[in-house]
């Protein structure tokens, strides 16, 4: 699974792709998102569940936002 989005839109703001385009499993996903946001940056994380997770990659894309 590859994601195609490079930008997403969260409350009318782009936040742009910061994760693996081919997906992470979640428990990455989520300390991504931690790391960005102790940087100052707003994250969020987007699940295709389309695919179902494949350990340790997965469907779970980073986006962020400074």
């Amino acid at each position: 699974m590859c994601i195609k989005e490079k930008t997403r839109n969260y409350d009318g703001e782009s936040y742009d792709l910061v994760s693996d385009v081919l997906g992470m499993s979640s428990h990455d996903a989520e300390a991504l998102e931690q790391e960005y946001r102790a940087k100052g940056y707003r994250a969020q994380i987007y699940c295709d569940y389309t695919y179902p997770g494949i350990h340790p990659k997965g469907d779970y894309f980073v986006y962020a936002k400074h």
